[in-house]
């Protein structure tokens, strides 16, 4: 049998999108091959929000192989007639958690427990396995029916949170202050297809915490877990949504005061069988102590393993790639960071066909300003923000002056505005 180094050594990158694609750069940087895997066929992304189309998964110029196969069985047979020395399988979205855990373990390669693939996205599943865990949680209940959906109002009481079980991005969660807002809620998931196409046969009911939400954005290999950066979430009612994304500012890692949130994000961590890479953890923090909203195992969203790379002396990205593929990682401890990093949101309430834009060059000329992205153009029909996917621009702002930061984003919610015709 030939020696594995006698063939090109590659990875796999399932469903990258956003930091998925650093992760595809990055695995070119450290001279692997890649193969960018694809779970759904192209025209099922068509229904998808804007960040999860790729288009470019059909060029080789990205890429060095490809396979869209969404029967996972037959992607791992696909894979294995690969003239290539697969070393590593990862994640490059929330869509591809469950099909790198899957083809991972299908090809005897480094993978999160393959017994708890369904608790690393399921949200039902997540917080039985993080509960039995001994976790404090959430109270939640499967629900299936507006009975099942009486019955959990009736013991836990008002307010509520309603989610369909793998969805992202705040795409059709309803926050409940009355039975029929409830109902309502309900009738937005059952049946219908999350914000990643999925169709929702059943609803994650949960009671509303209160306090403060934050991300403990972690790291995994093989067993050894730790916080590489620290995040709290802003977040606003508006008069067409409720608990809209306003602010994500970084927080000092090394702060003690954090220390109890950083070891319940541990815990959630190995709870979920996260062996590998990065993982995302939401939680809340009230007056019994930190408690898990939902896990992400994979790179955050919005930028922030970018930022932690440019800001600290840890690469999430580089990491992954090591990680998985059963490099020696050597990381160098305490993880230190130069600047701070604030993300805006800037929501709307306005509808119609947008005419132009007001302030961004005020913003762009603003001491932080870092890089944004507008989810619209002149000409685009824009309508009132009421999920993660409908807010039209977002701004990433770096500087070392915390308080200088603090007041550039609300220089950039003042400066903000769409014009509609």
């Amino acid at each position: 049998m030939a020696d594995r180094d006698d063939y090109r050594k590659a990875v796999v990158i399932v469903d990258a999108v956003a930091a998925g694609l650093a992760l595809r750069d990055e695995a070119k940087r450290q001279g692997y091959l890649v193969i960018g895997y694809q779970s759904q066929p192209l025209a099922y992304f068509e229904e998808l929000p804007p960040s999860y189309r790729p288009p470019y998964i059909k060029d080789h110029e990205y890429y060095d192989e490809i396979v869209i196969e969404g029967d996972l069985e037959k992607g791992v047979e696909l894979l294995k007639g690969l003239d290539l020395d697969i070393r590593g399988v990862m994640p490059g979205s929330e869509l591809g958690v469950t099909p790198a855990d899957f083809i991972a373990h299908k090809l005897d390669l480094r993978c999160n427990d393959p017994k708890l693939i369904s608790a690393r996205r399921n949200k039902v599943d997540m917080k039985r396995v993080v509960e039995k865990a001994g976790l404090r949680v959430p109270k939640h209940r499967d629900l299936k029916s507006k009975r099942d959906l009486d019955d959990f109002i009736r013991e836990v009481s008002l307010p509520i949170v309603l989610k369909p079980p793998t969805g992202v991005g705040m795409y059709n969660i309803s926050f409940c202050n009355t039975v029929e807002e409830a109902h309502a809620g309900f009738d937005k998931i059952i049946h219908q297809a999350d914000s990643l196409g999925s169709v929702c046969d059943h609803v994650n009911g949960e009671e509303y915490i209160s306090g403060i939400e934050y991300a403990a954005d972690t790291f995994s290999d093989d067993g050894n877990i730790f916080v590489t950066d620290l995040w709290r979430y802003n977040r606003v009612d508006t008069s067409v949504a409720r608990n809209q994304y306003r602010d994500i500012y970084m927080l000092p890692i090394d702060d003690p005061k954090y220390d109890e949130l950083k070891e319940y994000a541990v815990d959630l961590c190995k709870a979920l069988g996260v062996k590998y890479g990065a993982a995302h953890p939401e939680l809340k923090v009230d007056d019994d102590g930190p408690v898990m909203m939902e896990v992400g195992c994979r790179l955050a969203g919005c930028h922030m393993p970018q930022l932690c790379r440019d800001l600290s002396n840890f690469d999430p990205m580089a990491s992954m790639v090591k990680s998985f593929c059963g490099e020696p990682l050597i990381v160098e401890k305490p993880i230190r960071y130069k600047g701070h990093a604030w993300i805006v949101f800037c929501s709307t309430e306005k509808r119609g066909e947008i005419d132009s834009f007001v302030g961004l060059e005020e913003i762009q000329e603003l001491n932080s300003y870092h890089e944004h992205f507008l989810t619209y153009t002149a000409g685009d029909s824009v309508s009132p923000t009421e999920d993660l996917w409908s807010n039209p621009f977002y701004v990433w702002l770096v500087h070392e002056d915390r308080d200088l930061l603090r007041r550039d984003a609300e220089m950039v919610h003042r400066l903000f505005d769409i014009k509609v015709k």
